[in-house]
């Protein structure tokens, strides 16, 4: 008998893994209203799905990898447009339940994650989409629930605000996950990368951005100017940011209307990432089109259309003209952020540590803050001359020591005290390290005037540096210097509309609003950085002491009971030691507010 020939599976292809941004979609009590319902249910579902697919899709680029009878699972290329289509989709569902009875219709829950998962033409997979069907279980009907990975890539005051949901316990998962929900439906654009050209004796340490004059696509001769002018803002604006090289326009101009590919114009000015774009003016308005390139990729990375009045890119300062150079900043921010979070560091260039280990130090994830560190370190052992490197270590220490990981009086002080040291030897100019120098002062050392001389040094070196005011503000606070801790408070709100580290300067900035008086205003701040960071117990005290010493002594027991949660034993009595302002008049009422609060002697 002659044997069979061997039977050989067919290959598998091999698994497509790509970085996506998940969106799961649930319908709440999908059983009973199935059971109640179901010819109606089935009809409306079915007609909801087919408007998804037809109308929100395509205007973001996802796609609808299944549906079931009770949810859609979505994939998006970036966070932006998944939270956008989210949003959509929720705001599209509620309509549809207008005029139909309270137990026939049909609320949708979400859950969005952005994860790298293999793409399979009819499915995903991996750990990243099972997260994103868990978080969808903590929503309540009309909500988006984001993961922490989904909430670090929101820009704050472009994107929606969110509320931190805390640690979150999740079936068939070990340890508790941190989850945000989407507070509203205001959708904004998206940001993120840098790199620049030097000698070889000295890696670059910063991006260089060339920003390219607008072609006007329509126009009379008298707004031909308008190009220039936007390009200009733009230049100023990012100019100011010491992470980047931003070529000047005299060195682009020349560029303007001549037909540069990317790798060229990289080539000649060694720009990895190019602004560019267009516009058509009538009569008022003008229409601009602008984009954010990665020269060396030849890929975009952000793009944005904006209608505005002429008038509104002459304005000082220019809302438009910020916008844009904010999200290109954040774009690049984002690059480097997230490469240097995937990628092996010995194989990144200088300028990728150093951007990318800013990026995730302000992340809420503890492993990205921890990659922080190693990035800036793995810089300040690749180049020892630069003080960039240090200054930044300087801050992931003191961050660590806000974040509650340490206290002051342990190690995390002396690091940082070391590290701006270090940083302030190589760039005895640096205005970050002179403010960090600064906190370092008063914090550790409880040397107040030291400190008050330090953040002089950095605002005489650089008037817009935004720690410097913050810091000045808390200073100010703990002198009991009212007036001028509000005015340093709004200085520092205002030169940071865009921090990732937004709820850290609104509860520095309520201190300094509290010391002036303005309890309110304190307050305010306070519940919207517990928004984005509830776990954050100095922001409970400054609001329990603004809430009893504003007259709502029982949401100020309610505070500090949520606190004590967050931090048990902690005491009145504790909060006057740590203090640097010393046992001073306001600070004896601010722990008096707090024993009226609940908190224990």
């Amino acid at each position: 008998m002659i044997d069979a020939a061997p039977m050989h599976e067919p290959a598998w292809p091999d698994l497509n893994r790509v970085r996506r941004a998940i969106v799961v979609v649930d319908v709440v009590e999908s059983v009973r209203l199935m059971r109640e319902h179901e010819d109606l249910v089935i009809d409306r579902w079915r007609r909801f799905v087919a408007e998804v697919n037809a109308k929100v899709l395509p205007q973001q680029g996802g796609r609808m990898v299944k549906s079931l009878g009770d949810g859609m699972l979505l994939e998006f290329s970036a966070l932006p447009q998944a939270l956008a289509a989210a949003v959509d989709i929720q705001q599209r569902a509620a309509t549809h339940n207008i005029g139909v009875a309270a137990d026939a219709q049909v609320w949708l829950r979400a859950a969005i994650h952005c994860a790298e998962v293999a793409v399979e033409s009819f499915d995903l997979l991996g750990v990243g989409v099972n997260l994103a069907a868990r978080l969808a279980t903590l929503a309540r009907p009309g909500d988006i629930v984001l993961s922490t990975e989904a909430r670090d890539e929101l820009v704050p005051s472009l994107d929606p605000d969110v509320e931190d949901l805390g640690e979150c316990w999740l079936k068939h998962y070990d340890e508790p996950v941190r989850a945000f929900r989407v507070l509203n439906a205001v959708t904004p654009a998206r940001p993120a990368s840098p790199h620049v050209p030097g000698a070889a004796a000295a890696p670059p340490l910063s991006a260089c951005v060339a920003v390219i004059p607008l072609r006007c696509l329509a126009g009379t001769p008298l707004d031909a100017v308008i190009g220039e002018l936007v390009a200009d803002g733009v230049i100023a604006q990012l100019s100011r940011t010491p992470e980047l090289t931003v070529l000047s326009r005299l060195s682009t101009a020349t560029l303007r209307g001549r037909e540069v590919s990317l790798r060229e114009l990289h080539a000649l000015t060694g720009a990895r990432y190019v602004l560019s774009g267009s516009y058509a003016a009538h009569e008022e308005t003008v229409l601009l089109t602008v984009e954010l390139a990665d020269a060396k990729l030849q890929t975009v990375l952000w793009s944005d259309r904006l209608r505005c009045r002429v008038a509104a890119l002459l304005e000082q300062p220019s809302e438009v003209l910020d916008r844009i150079a904010q999200a290109a900043h954040a774009a690049i921010l984002e690059t480097e952020a997230r490469q240097a979070a995937t990628q092996p560091l010995p194989t990144l260039e200088s300028f990728s540590l150093l951007y990318g280990g800013v990026g995730l130090l302000h992340r809420a994830s503890n492993a990205d803050f921890e990659r922080s560190r190693e990035a800036l370190s793995a810089l300040a052992d690749r180049v020892p001359r630069h003080g960039a490197s240090h200054a930044w270590l300087a801050k992931w220490h003191c961050l660590r020591l806000a974040r509650g990981s340490a206290g002051f009086a342990g190690r995390d002080g002396s690091e940082a005290r070391w590290q701006i040291e270090q940083a302030l030897e190589r760039d005895p100019d640096s205005a970050l390290a002179w403010s960090l120098q600064g906190l370092v002062l008063s914090w550790v050392d409880k040397a107040l005037d030291h400190a008050e001389a330090a953040y002089g040094e950095a605002l005489r070196r650089n008037p817009n540096e935004p720690l410097a005011w913050l810091y000045t503000c808390t200073l100010r606070s703990w002198q009991g210097r009212g007036a001028e801790a509000a005015d340093a408070a709004q200085r520092a709100l205002q030169l940071s509309p865009l921090d990732p580290m937004r709820y850290y300067f609104e509860t520095l900035a309520a201190a300094g609003f509290l010391a002036n008086g303005d309890f309110d205003r304190a307050a305010e701040l306070c519940r919207h950085s517990l928004q984005m960071n509830r776990a954050h117990t100095p922001t409970h005290r400054v609001l329990a002491i603004a809430q009893v010493l504003g007259g709502h002594a029982d949401a100020a027991r309610a505070t500090v009971r949520q606190m004590l949660t967050l931090q048990p034993g902690f005491t009145a009595g504790r909060y006057l030691d740590n203090y640097p302002g010393g046992r001073a008049a306001h600070s004896l009422r601010y722990a008096e507010a707090l024993r009226e609060a609940g908190l224990p002697a």
